[in-house]
């Protein structure tokens, strides 16, 4: 297997939060839907109900990657956004 490209300082950060956000509007189904196949990511666990039911999820989720979708305006704790270049 090959290195990992996650380095110890992104590592660090799994688990915490993001910092502050702001989601506009409500997020339903179907916008879980729409960024799953935006993003190509045919996991059942995101969509199919009877499949995420047996799973220690429970049910259908969103992808971790999905939060930064619909909150342009979420912030790293250091206080920068994580779309700023």
């Amino acid at each position: 297997m090959g290195e990992s490209v996650i380095t110890d300082e992104t590592r660090a950060l799994i688990g915490k939060p993001l910092g502050n956000s702001y989601v506009a509007g409500e997020v339903d189904r179907s916008s879980v839907q729409k960024f799953v196949t935006a993003i190509g990511n045919p996991n059942p666990l995101w969509t199919d109900e009877s499949y995420a039911k047996g799973t220690p999820m429970g049910g259908c989720m969103a992808p971790p990657t999905f939060i930064i979708s619909i909150s342009p305006q979420a912030t790293l704790p250091d206080g920068s956004s994580p779309n700023e270049a």
